[in-house]
């Protein structure tokens, strides 16, 4: 989300420039507004009337997600026809408004040094976005006060949390602490004492330096390559008691970094010559760099380097090494910390400045310190020498850091599908004399007091099918009807009779079937204020001479126990299939209905605009809808004695029903119709 104000010029002619400053009831609509409109959404632009003419709107964006937005404009309350927005082109460039994360904040694009100590100078390179360029003006176009000016301080919690930056991705690494960093800091030591003592330990060593904490982890001192146990600590001071000389005499570099040794003007027979070479070889010097990677300036030819020093990683892992190098280069290492136990592990025998050479992945315990050295020979052009360490286990990824490779897994399935079999046996099955299933639904309620009740209405339920609403003093032959439009209760029937109380209804519901036993019907009442009790009075008890079948709720049509394996083979399809209720495809085009169409068999669709029957998109009822048509209904489609349908007078057909079209039908509906009559659309 963008968290930074634009200024938009709107150019055009005709915007209110009068009507912008009546303020007050009944005049909200007057002036200009502007709308950002995008697939997805719109968002208000806010008007600066004082900025704005006739020919010109001055607007200011509000925080909105990136997206490509089309311009909106409402003089007067009326909004500005597309047609009259760039000459008909209204989604054009020239009328769009482009919200871009890389145009909404300042941006960081790098960061020199990655690793310093605190208090050195960094460089920031990046781009920031304001329109104060001198101290002439006291606030930006979006009332902050946003100016390039000298610097910022830093603290050293965090930034405020609006406004900040937009780092690139690239600026982010993994630090030694395995956290994401953009500037790794380490302390500095300027002088140790005393400098010597004794072979028994014991001596009391003072270490002057600066930017000394245990922020995320105990401080720890190595002497010799043992523990120093410390005895205080402060910003500037650590003092700790120096241990006891260790037996082996350890080769042990003290701080981060590896030492760089050079022989200029040297060209060995072999790279591995240089492992001899010592201080006393012609053009040596040394130095210590912070990074396993360096570069020499251009035209710095024929010489070879040894780069040597300590990896010590911060976790367990299995870790792969990487180098590369021009013209020549070779990476060894010790698993025991001993030079003298060192073996090649990698080399390049020629330049290569694109590619780079890995070794098998190696097990490096946390905090062990683990030898390795980098031999390098440059004849001409280009010098350099890269060593990348690449840890196996990381719980960052590549969306967050380009350190992090995002690890990748294919997963192969294969099964054997296994056709279902069941079998339906009927054992000493003999027909019994049947009971007719009887319920009670007693319905009260105080409007039957009032001598009105037809504002109060409630559904029953039944396998979960669920009538059209009812009235509460509604008549048994309308319980009556709505109960046999269930299918789960067809082909049986119910009878329902009625009487009266005071208070209520009560209501008895005779199940005219041989299948016996019934669930209770169910109800609700939608939070109206009535009372309603279902009571089984007496329990159905099948005749035996059908059954039943039930599968995930949805029940067969009554069977014979004799029946066939057609027959049942046609029930099992028919619990599987999709049905809809008789109340609403159960019609026939007559005097009551003009048109109708359920689309669950094919029919011509008479051009392109009448959408197109899919059967993949889930149906309001049914196995097939229609999606995206333009045209549902034309006065001049025929009927099937082939006369055409005419208008429709909404005096004789007030109810237009959409409920077997697709929920993806979003173009308009063409109709022909008598404006005789309000209609009424469900």
């Amino acid at each position: 989300m963008s968290h930074v104000m634009f200024v938009s010029l709107i150019c055009f002619s005709g915007f209110s420039q009068a009507n912008q400053f009546n303020y007050g009831p009944g005049e909200s609509q007057l002036g200009n507004s502007v709308m950002m409109v995008s697939n997805t959404r719109s968002i208000p632009c806010d008007v600066d009337k004082d900025s704005s003419r006739a020919t010109v709107i001055t607007c200011y964006t509000r925080p909105m997600p990136a997206d490509n937005y089309v311009v909106q404009v409402s003089v007067d309350g009326t909004m500005i026809p597309q047609s009259n927005m760039c000459n008909g082109n209204y989604n054009s460039y020239y009328c769009s408004f482009y919200v871009s994360l890389k145009a909404a904040h300042t941006l960081l694009e790098q960061l020199v040094p990655e690793f310093s100590f605190l208090g050195s100078l960094i460089t920031i390179r990046g781009m920031i976005f304001t329109d104060v360029y001198g101290s002439n003006t006291a606030l930006s176009s979006n009332g902050l006060n946003v100016r390039i000016l000298r610097y910022v301080k830093l603290t050293s919690d965090r930034t405020h949390s609006n406004f900040r930056s937009l780092p690139y991705l690239s600026t982010y690494f993994i630090s030694a602490l395995d956290k994401l960093a953009m500037f790794q800091s380490y302390a500095e030591i300027y002088s140790i004492f005393p400098s010597a003592g004794s072979l028994e330990g014991g001596t009391i060593l003072t270490i002057n330096g600066n930017y000394f904490d245990q922020t995320n982890s105990p401080a720890r001192i190595l002497v010799g390559g043992q523990d120093c146990p410390l005895l205080s600590l402060s910003n500037n001071v650590i003092i700790c008691t120096v241990p006891a000389q260790p037996v082996t005499n350890r080769t042990l570099f003290g701080g981060r970094g590896l030492q760089l040794e050079v022989w200029n003007n040297t060209v060995p027979h072999t790279l591995d010559d240089v492992l001899a070479y010592d201080t006393s070889m012609p053009g040596y010097y040394t130095m210590w760099v912070d990074s396993s990677s360096y570069a020499w300036p251009a035209n710095y030819n024929n010489f070879v380097a040894r780069l040597s020093g300590f990896f010590t990683p911060t976790v367990t892992d299995d870790y792969r090494f990487y180098i590369r190098g021009d013209d020549r280069c070779a990476l060894y290492f010790s698993q025991t910390g001993l030079p003298k136990d060192k073996v090649k592990i990698a080399y390049l025998t020629s330049a290569r400045i694109n590619e780079s050479i890995n070794t098998p992945f190696i097990l490096s315990v946390y905090f062990l310190r683990y030898y390795i050295e980098i031999l390098f020979q440059q004849y001409s052009s280009n010098a350099f020498v890269d060593l990348a360490i690449y840890q196996k286990n990381t719980s960052f990824t590549a969306l967050q850091t380009p350190d992090a490779i995002s690890e990748v897994q294919v997963i192969n399935t294969q099964s054997i599908v296994l056709i279902e079999k069941q079998e339906i046996c009927f054992v000493n099955w003999t027909s019994e004399t049947p009971v007719k299933e009887v319920q009670q639904i007693v319905v009260n309620s105080s409007c039957f007091s009032l001598g009105y009740c037809a504002y109060l209405q409630y559904t029953l339920i039944y396998n979960n099918e669920k009538t059209a609403p009812i009235s509460v003093d509604a008549s048994s032959d309308v319980i009556q009807n709505a109960l046999n439009a269930f299918d789960s209760i067809k082909p049986d029937s119910v009878v329902v009779t009625k009487t009266e109380s005071a208070s209520g209804s009560v209501y008895i519901v005779t199940f005219d079937s041989t299948r016996g036993d019934f669930n209770v019907l169910q109800y609700d009442t939608g939070g109206s204020n009535i009372s309603i009790s279902i009571s089984e009075i007496t329990q159905g008890k099948p005749g035996l001479d059908t059954f039943t079948l039930m599968w995930d709720g949805v029940t067969s049509s009554p069977l014979s126990a004799n029946a066939t394996a057609g027959q049942v083979n046609d029930e099992l399809w028919g619990l599987l299939s999709a049905k809809c209720p008789s109340s609403i495809n159960g019609y026939t085009e007559g005097p009551q209905v003009k048109y109708f169409r359920d689309y669950e068999t094919a029919a011509e669709m008479v051009r392109n605009q009448r959408g197109t029957r899919v059967f993949n998109t889930e149906a309001f009822c049914g196995s097939y809808s229609l999606m995206t048509p333009q045209i549902l209904f034309d006065s001049n489609d025929v009927t099937s004695s082939g006369l055409p349908y005419g208008n429709v007078s909404l005096l004789t057909y007030d109810t237009v029903s959409f409920f077997m079209f697709s929920l993806r039908v979003t173009s308009h509906i063409q109709r022909a119709v008598d404006h005789q009559a309000r209609s009424r659309v469900r």
